[in-house]
């Protein structure tokens, strides 16, 4: 074969190379940009799984930390008992009965921590912890912190209502009017079962 043809043959072959090498460039050039637009898409769908994640995440943080304050306790910090200790210092040597009910340990605890405030600051105490049974029919169950006492007494059940075990609202301490008790009586403190929140 003359070199011509040779020649004529590379030329062919080089046109046809270009035109090979331009249309696998162009195809590269294509499903590379195919390819990033799907990378792109899967990256802001990522994003929002991400964000929708994160949500559910402080969602479920949010109710754990709402399920924790209801499960936990009540409770009178030590700031507390002292205040509520210092104001009972000018009823010193009054009695004052505190009960809670049989198997309520959460309200015996409560019921200790208000016994030690008051024993500190010189109250008679009469100790009913754990004390309280009643299985009768129609019987009501006390809620929060109930006091009662004669009117005799006021001065005592009034400094009770606004020192902290009345005035913290976990406590939810309220006085029972009871034309019955008879002068003589002792002031009560009942620590009761533990509100239970109620969709209202």
């Amino acid at each position: 074969m003359p070199v011509e043809a040779w020649k004529s043959v590379f030329d062919i072959g080089t046109v046809v190379l270009l035109f090979l090498t331009f249309a696998f460039g162009a195809g590269a050039l294509i499903t590379g940009n195919i390819i990033n637009e799907e990378q792109n898409r899967q990256l802001e769908q990522f994003k929002v799984d991400i964000a929708q994640a994160t949500r559910i995440a402080e969602d479920e943080k949010l109710a754990r930390l709402k399920l924790e304050v209801a499960i936990q306790p009540r409770d009178l910090s030590l700031e507390e008992q002292t205040t509520l200790k210092d104001a009972m210092h000018k009823f010193a040597g009054r009695l004052v009965s505190v009960r809670s009910y049989a198997l309520d340990t959460e309200g015996s605890r409560l019921a200790t921590i208000i016994l030690s405030a008051l024993h500190a600051a010189g109250i008679q105490i009469s100790d009913q912890r754990g004390n309280l049974l009643n299985l009768s029919a129609g019987w009501n169950v006390v809620e929060g912190v109930q006091i009662a006492g004669p009117h005799a007494h006021d001065d005592l059940i009034n400094a009770l209502l606004t020192s902290p075990l009345g005035t913290n609202p976990h406590l939810k301490m309220f006085r029972k009017e009871d034309p019955k008790i008879p002068d003589a009586a002792p002031v009560e403190i009942l620590v009761g079962v533990k509100p239970v929140a109620v969709i209202p």
